[in-house]
């Protein structure tokens, strides 16, 4: 029993020494880890002001120094900027931190005792670094001598204590540029400022401006999918598809109260999504007065812009037989909101992080977070042109040349889509689709349309999808769907219900996120009637009128519609009429200024060709096609090797490009749509002249063959007008002249030919009816008077010759048509009673023999 509770003893003891021992290495370990987060601490410290002289001495290279207030100092200028608030961001470019701080100190590059670089911390530890980037520029922008802000005369005259305190008078006569000039310098900005920083506010959410970082152009996107869970907390930059937008809403960045007692003001930061409001003065109770309530200041408090979006990954990284995945992402700036609508294409900069929940919400969240991007750069990826200067200059040195070459209309009009074969016509008129005509506000409020609308109809595997693609992708705005998978909803306006407010909201459909651009429907003959109807306030109107869930608007959906249709048989059948095929109403086909249909008709000639182009799609290319340069850079020179001819042609050929850049083409396209043409007073005449003639023709053809032809409407003169202005605009020119009307006219009869097919085999078909009917008269008058000789009146019973057509495929509906015409022709004549016809000659022969007989009686 001894020798138990000595064992017992000893075991306490040892175990008391193993837990002394524990206690003793967590407090070392506790010291040396707190030893070790104090150094890192200092570095921020020093990172700081190593952050403050790259923003106060980088040079760059390429500014113009005489324009600008601090010459070559390159953020020097934007800070001057900010502080005279002409820009609301400030862009840091990686590359110039790369190259300042490796060619600075050591402890700017690489650091000391193997802590992160400034570099580095940007790239890593970027939410932590950005801070420390506002505190660098805060230093700066404090320095009124180095960064003054400028004051225009009328804020001077007028006082920022004035306009605080409520003294001016209502009745002094404010013209607008002082009050432009006020809300500029905005007076409650200053006090704002000076009251933040006199209390800690840290510096990254007392200004208004934002950071954004700009990565390196050397260096490649990363994929949508490779910014997951090892992407936290550091710099991320992709390319992504915008599907929704939420409006912008204020986010409250540092809430400002007073004290109803001792009248001081306090500022509570606010970095999360929410926050417990201040109640008590911390001033009054410090002092050891009565404690005194808070009351929020609205004007004092600083309020940002923000925006939540949701992007998807391209369909170009999406690998196979997989769905894109999306992803949610913060705006907030005036640099950043209100830049986006659905259906951009866009480049994204910042910062991937967690979404922190709070009450109940972060009980049930459990060990899964949701994430959130933060963004802090944005390139549109079809305003590529724009962004560089350098860039910009390149392009309009192109288009200088493009406008120097011969040929210029057909040259844009191969450049719609190279890879598909041939379709001149049909490139054309997507070319002048994406230039558009001229829109006119008449003095009554009406509206005239200037978008061009195009249907492109035929037999399918005739690249009508394909060429409707690369409409999408050079127009500025381009929006693709299909009619199958849209509704009314999804082409017009959706109700949403927000699920944080609970708020209803309209967004809008593929026809209104087109606005000012270009919306292709695949599929067309696929949709629903219902959902259909939806388009036929667009294609006229330009709006779409809502009246959903207490939400009654009008929306503007300024749009060119590009629609493709398939036969509803699966083949064109020529002896069908086009609405027949097409299973589409003439309403809505009356609306499309240019329909072409397009048959996959067998033509050796042709044929050969076009295997000819497709087969040089798997040619052994060169070294530059195969790293990916676009198809407009080659000539004919060189994609033809076996043409032969001297080393003049051969140099002209190589100084005429055979396809035009879509950098170059949109720039060219967006130039042209600044030109508001007028027509000439020469070519009204013309133009009337042709449309009452082409009338009146239509109507003798209707009359004469019994065929009813596509009339040439008003909104058939409208759309050809469309189409002279997009002509004059692609010259250049303010004035429509001749030669435009002429080419648009040869477009439209060119359409109007593609389309005449069905009606000419309907023609053909109508005209062997006849010659049926006729030929059967005939045999018949021929029979009567072999058998009843001079006895023969000239009449033959209608019956006999129903008869006589059933045998042969012709109906009596058929027949008396045919007999019908040639009653209008003057050829043949019926008894009164309508049962029996003859020959004119013969009918009026029989009738003046009777007349005799019974004059002699």
């Amino acid at each position: 029993m001894a020798a138990a509770v000595g064992a017992s003893q000893s075991l306490c003891v040892s175990t008391l020494q193993h837990q002394q021992q524990h206690i003793a290495f967590l407090r070392s370990d506790a010291t040396q880890l707190q030893q070790k987060v104090m150094a890192e601490v200092s570095k921020f410290e020093e990172h700081t002001l190593l952050l403050r002289d790259f923003l106060l001495n980088f040079v760059d290279e390429f500014a113009d120094a005489q324009q600008l207030p601090h010459g070559e100092y390159k953020y020097r200028n934007l800070l001057q900027e900010i502080a005279d608030q002409r820009r609301d961001d400030l862009p840091v470019h990686l590359e110039d931190a790369a190259s300042f701080f490796s060619s600075g100190s050591e402890s700017g590059n690489k650091g000391k005792g193997g802590s992160l670089g400034v570099y580095d911390g940007l790239l890593v530890n970027t939410p932590r670094y950005l801070e420390l980037l506002f505190k660098a520029a805060d230093m700066l922008l404090s320095q009124t001598d180095l960064f003054p802000p400028a004051e225009t005369a009328e804020s001077r005259e007028l006082g920022v204590e004035a306009v605080l305190d409520g003294a001016l008078n209502p009745s002094t006569d404010l013209n607008e540029e002082t009050v432009i000039a006020t809300k500029k310098n905005d007076p409650w900005r200053r006090i704002r400022a000076r009251d933040m920083a006199a209390r800690g506010v840290p510096a990254h959410l007392r200004h208004s401006f934002r950071i954004a970082l700009v990565p390196p152009t050397r260096e490649a996107c990363r994929t949508f999918r490779s910014v997951g869970a090892s992407s936290m907390g550091q710099f991320s930059f992709f390319s992504a598809e915008v599907v929704r937008v939420e409006p912008p809403k204020p986010k409250l960045v540092v809430a400002a109260y007073e004290c109803e007692t001792c009248h001081d003001k306090v500022f509570q930061p606010i970095e999360d999504a929410a926050f417990m409001p201040l109640t008590n003065c911390p001033q009054c109770r410090l002092s050891g007065r009565k404690e005194s309530a808070l009351h929020f200041h609205s004007k004092l408090s600083l309020f940002l812009p923000s925006q939540t979006i949701k992007v998807q990954e391209p369909p170009s990284q999406v690998p196979e037989a997989d769905v894109p995945r999306a992803l949610t992402c913060h705006l907030i700036g005036h640099a950043f909101v209100n830049r986006l609508q659905p259906g951009m294409q866009v480049t994204l900069g910042g910062v991937l992080l967690p979404v922190r929940q709070f009450g109940f919400a972060a009980l049930r969240a459990g060990l899964i977070q949701q994430k959130v991007f933060d963004v802090c750069h944005m390139v549109l990826e079809k305003q590529r042109t724009v962004d560089d200067r350098r860039e910009e200059a390149e392009v309009s040195a192109k288009l200088e040349r493009l406008r120097s070459l011969p040929g210029v209309y057909e040259l844009l009009a191969r450049s719609v889509s190279p890879g598909v074969y041939g379709m001149e016509d049909v490139k054309k008129a997507l070319l002048l689709q994406l230039i558009g005509g001229a829109r006119k506000v008449k003095g009554d409020g009406g509206l005239i349309r200037g978008d061009i609308h195009v249907l492109l109809m035929g037999d399918p595997g005739l690249a009508k999808s394909q060429l409707m693609k690369q409409v999408c992708a050079i127009a500025p705005r381009g929006i693709y769907t299909t009619g199958k998978g849209s509704s009314s909803s999804g082409l017009t306006a959706a109700v949403l219900k927000d699920p944080q407010t609970h708020e209803t909201t309209l967004e809008g459909g593929a026809l209104v996120l087109a606005d000012k651009g270009i919306c292709c429907i695949d599929e067309f003959d696929k949709m629903d009637e219902f959902d259909r109807s939806a388009i036929y306030e667009v294609m006229e109107q330009q709006s779409v009128s809502i009246a959903k869930a207490g939400h009654c608007s009008c929306l503007p959906a300024r749009t060119a519609v590009l629609a493709a249709a398939n036969p509803k048989d699966g083949r064109y059948d020529v002896r069908k009429s086009m609405m027949a095929n097409m299973n589409l109403p003439a309403a809505l086909l009356s609306r499309f200024d240019l329909q072409f249909l397009l048959l996959d008709r067998p033509d050796p000639e042709q044929d050969a060709k076009m295997a000819s182009h497709i087969l040089g799609f798997f040619r052994s290319t060169g070294p530059s096609q195969q790293a990916g340069q676009p198809e407009s850079g080659r000539t004919r020179a060189s994609t033809s090797k076996g043409w032969r001819g001297s080393s003049r042609r051969q140099q002209q050929q190589q100084q005429q490009p055979e396809f035009v850049d879509k950098k170059v083409l949109r720039a060219f396209i967006e130039r042209a749509k600044e030109i508001e043409p007028v027509l000439s007073e020469s070519l009204i005449p013309q133009i009337s002249e042709w449309y009452s003639s082409t009338r009146f023709d239509e109507q003798q053809e209707e009359r004469l063959s019994g065929v009813l032809p596509s009339y040439t409407t008003p909104r058939a003169l409208l759309g050809l007008l469309r189409l002279s202005q997009a002509l004059a605009r692609l010259r250049q020119s303010w004035v429509v002249e001749t030669p435009d009307f002429e080419e648009a006219l040869r477009l439209f009869e060119s359409s109007k030919a593609s389309v005449r097919v069905a009606e000419e085999a309907a023609k053909k078909k109508r005209k062997d009816t006849v010659s049926h009917v006729f030929e059967i008269l005939r045999r018949t008058r021929s029979r009567m008077i072999e058998e009843k000789g001079a006895r023969w009146d000239g009449y033959v019973s209608i019956s006999d010759l129903e008869a006589q057509a059933t045998a042969v495929g012709v109906s009596p509906q058929q027949l008396l048509q045919a007999l019908e015409q040639y009653e209008e022709l003057l050829i043949v004549a019926f008894d009164s009673e309508r049962t029996k016809v003859a020959f004119l000659e013969e009918a009026r022969g029989g009738e003046s023999e009777q007349e005799m007989q019974e004059d002699n009686a």
